[in-house]
C-alpha cells in the first residue's frame, strides 16, 4: 500500500522521521531491542548545522547503534507527550503510528538486571567468569559492547605463577565495534575488555581452570548495558553546549520561540527538556522547508567510445558511507559445538560441551 502525499499534514511519524534524519544506526546481532519506530521513507537527509547536530548528539549519540537509538527515541516521545505543547506537534502532523502507552518491551530489555550472561563453557575443565557490568556510552550512543578474546598457543597456563608453569598464552582481546586489539599482559589471568569511546572499561574477564590449562581458541563477549543516564543529567549536558551553540538552535519561528521559553524558565524539567525537543523538531523542520538537503552524488554517464581507448581513463568510483555492523563475530574455535545459548553476554569455547543453565550475573566467582 502506497504511502499518501505528504502536503500539508506531513509525514508519517513526523518528528521521530526529523529526528532520525536518515542517520545509520549500527545493529546489535541477535540482542532484542527497544520498539523501532516507522521513518517514513520520502524524507530527504537534511544537511544539519553543526550547533544543531550537538544538541542532537546528547539525545541519541553521535554513533549510535540501534538498542540505543530506539530507547532514546522512547524516553523523547515520552517527554514530548508529558505536556500540553505536544498538540504543537500533533495538530500540525497528525500521522503516528507509535504506542507510549506499551513499555514491556523497554522494561524487559533495560529494566531489571544490568548485566545478563550465559557461557558455554565445553567439556574442558577450563572456567570463564565476567567481572564487572557493563555501562553505556552515551557520547557515542551506545548500550551494546563486543568482544572477541583469543587465546593462543603457549604451553600451560601460568596464571599469577608463569615461571613456574612455563610461561602464559598469548592473549589478544579486540573490540568487535572499533576493532581495536589490545594484547594481554603476562603472568595474570584476567584481562581487560576495553571499551570504545571516552568511558572506561569496566568488564573483565577471568579464566580458571583445574588442570593450569587453557585451551587456545576464541570467546565472545556480548554485553547490553541498561541506561543509568536521568533527566537532569540530560539536562546538565544540554546546558554545557553553551550560550552560542542553544543561540543558535533558538533563534526562529515562534516555536521555536517558545521551547526556549520553556527550556530557560519553567520550573518543571518535563517542560524544560519538552523545550529543547520542541525546538529541535521545528527547527528541523525549518531546514527541511529551505530544502537544506544533503547533496546527492551526480551520476556521471559512460562516454561512448568508437575505439578501445589505450587505458582507461576513469576505472570507477569508490563509495563509501558510515561503518553499519551487522552482526557479531561468534567466535568459535575449530570444533563442532553446541547452538550459542541465548543471552546478552555470551561467551563459546572452541570444544563441545552441554551450556549451563541460568545466568551468571557478571559476579566475581
Amino acid at each position: 500500500m502506497a504511502l499518501p502525499e505528504v502536503g500539508s499534514l506531513g509525514f508519517v511519524n513526523h518528528a521521530v522521521t526529523l529526528l532520525r534524519n536518515n542517520r545509520t544506526l549500527q545493529n546489535a546481532g541477535d540482542v532484542s531491542c527497544a520498539q523501532e519506530f516507522f521513518v517514513d521513507p520520502r524524507h530527504k537527509t537534511l544537511e544539519i548545522p553543526n550547533s544543531i547536530q550537538q544538541v542532537l548528539n546528547v539525545w541519541f549519540g553521535s554513533k549510535p547503534e540501534r538498542c540505543y537509538f530506539n530507547f532514546r527515541m522512547f524516553l523523547v516521545l515520552q517527554v514530548l507527550h508529558s505536556t500540553e505543547f505536544i498538540e504543537l506537534i500533533t495538530d500540525k502532523w497528525p500521522r503516528a503510528t507509535y504506542d507510549l502507552d506499551d513499555t514491556t518491551i523497554i522494561d524487559a530489555a533495560f529494566g531489571e538486571s544490568e548485566v545478563r550472561t550465559q557461557l558455554d563453557l565445553g567439556s574442558s575443565a577450563t572456567q570463564v567468569a565476567i567481572i564487572g557490568r557493563p555501562e553505556p556510552d552515551h557520547q557515542q550512543g551506545r548500550f551494546l559492547q563486543s568482544w572477541l578474546v583469543d587465546v593462543g598457543q603457549g604451553g600451560p597456563w601460568g596464571g599469577f605463577y608463569p615461571d613456574l608453569w612455563g610461561g602464559s598464552p598469548a592473549v589478544n582481546v579486540t573490540n568487535l565495534l572499533d576493532g581495536t586489539t589490545i594484547e594481554g599482559p603476562q603472568g595474570t589471568n584476567i584481562f581487560d575488555l576495553h571499551s570504545t569511546g571516552p568511558i572506561e572499561t569496566v568488564l573483565r574477564i577471568r579464566f580458571s581452570s583445574a588442570s593450569a590449562e587453557i585451551p587456545a581458541g576464541a570467546y565472545t563477549v556480548n554485553a547490553l548495558a541498561r541506561s543509568i543516564e536521568n533527566l537532569p543529567e540530560i539536562e546538565a549536558r544540554i546546558r554545557a553546549l553553551g550560550n552560542d551553540v542553544l543561540g543558535a538552535l533558538f533563534a526562529s519561528s515562534s516555536e521555536v520561540a517558545l521551547g526556549k521559553t520553556l527550556f530557560e524558565q519553567h520550573f518543571s524539567i518535563q517542560y524544560r527538556l519538552s523545550g529543547i525537543l520542541l525546538a529541535l523538531v521545528f527547527k528541523l523542520e525549518e531546514l527541511r522547508q529551505a530544502g537544506q538537503f544533503v547533496s546527492e552524488p551526480v551520476a556521471i554517464p559512460a562516454p561512448i567510445e568508437t575505439t578501445p581507448p589505450a587505458e582507461s581513463v576513469l576505472a570507477g568510483f569508490l563509495g563509501g558511507g558510515d561503518l553499519n555492523t551487522t552482526g557479531f563475530v561468534t567466535g568459535q574455535g575449530g570444533h563442532a559445538g553446541d547452538p550459542a545459548p541465548e543471552g546478552f553476554v555470551t561467551g563459546q569455547s572452541s570444544h563441545t560441551g552441554t551450556a549451563p543453565a541460568g545466568f551468571v550475573t557478571g559476579e566475581d566467582g
